[in-house]
């Protein structure tokens, strides 16, 4: 759900204007349709930053930690900050796009007109919208040209506090600066320095500008590249629940074997840009955007994808 809202935010600013500022002042709802001004010095922002443990723990009432982070919507580029007890496995993530974003584009992509019966919060930011479907909770909010996006797979045995995502965006408002940017970030540790830059390329269709790492616990790790058009995510699971979890939910009915990267690897039948590579005793998790989520009778793995498979293959085989 996060990611084709996320496609719906970036379609907007491309079809409104929104995020250029070349549009009338007001739109037909009475939203600015022209970005926010900013003056100064750009500061870089840290989504998993904004929050503190202590501040989680006091809204939702768990001990989390930070247990993952990527990088991705390439139109406007965004970082993701996963919370939770177990490496990769988010109780909630919080996901920053810097824009500058016109309020109109926002209410475009997360307003009533979105669909899924939002409820707009007042006293939050410029404007933010809740959505609570029956296993899980968003939260969007737009607070001076900045989106962010919580969201929370919701128990319903053991459901999060009722204002819990509410409580966290308060503090991550606060928290942001001025004039927010992504910065480039430099990233030479394995494994994501050991993969080519140029097999990186070739899926995200462009140069990467945005590179990101995050580190597990046994060798796991989790590493983020972003840049126009596209942007990829790899996740090397070390934990053998986890392992053994991925192969159990590999039913033939959703996933097709694909030969030809050196290891045992499959993809979603109609859904593009993924693969889960079982390379000796860890799983390879590998998310391309723009292609992961668009669906087809018959989503064919791309040979850039396959180059970066054998690629990561090598990196640890």
């Amino acid at each position: 759900m996060s990611r084709a809202l996320l496609a719906v935010l970036a379609s907007a600013c491309l079809l409104a204007g929104g995020c250029s500022g070349d549009a009338e002042p007001n739109g037909p709802s009475g939203a600015a349709t022209t970005v926010p001004e900013r003056t100064g010095e750009p500061v870089a922002v840290d989504a998993c930053g904004l929050v503190s443990r202590a501040a989680v723990h006091d809204a939702i009432g768990a001990r989390l930690r930070v247990v993952g982070r990527r990088l991705e919507a390439p139109t406007l580029p965004t970082e993701t900050c996963l919370w939770g007890r177990e490496f990769s496995v988010p109780v909630f993530e919080l996901r920053v796009t810097p824009g500058p974003v016109a309020e109109d584009t926002f209410e475009k992509a997360f307003g009533p007109g979105a669909g899924g019966e939002p409820e707009r919060l007042d006293g939050l930011g410029t404007a933010a919208y809740s959505r609570t479907g029956l296993t899980d909770r968003t939260l969007q909010v737009l607070t001076d040209g900045v989106v962010l996006i919580l969201e929370a797979k919701d128990d319903p045995g053991d459901p999060l506090p009722e204002d819990a995502l509410a409580e966290i965006a308060a503090t991550a408002v606060e928290a942001l600066p001025a004039h927010p940017e992504l910065p480039p970030g430099q990233e030479s540790l394995p494994p994501c320095g050991r993969v080519q830059d140029r097999l990186v390329s070739a899926v995200l269709g462009g140069e990467p500008r945005l590179r990101r790492r995050h580190s597990g616990p046994r060798g796991a790790a989790m590493c983020s590249w972003a840049g126009l058009p596209g942007s990829l995510a790899v996740t090397v699971h070390t934990d053998p629940v986890q392992v053994t979890n991925f192969r159990a939910n590999l039913t033939p009915r959703l996933y097709t074997d694909v030969p030809g990267t050196g290891a045992e690897t499959y993809s979603q039948k109609r859904q593009a840009g993924d693969l889960l590579m079982f390379v000796d005793d860890v799983l390879v998790e590998v998310e391309t955007l723009p292609g992961k989520g668009h669906t087809a009778a018959d989503a064919a793995t791309r040979e850039a994808e396959l180059r970066l498979a054998r690629g990561l293959v090598a990196v640890l085989g």
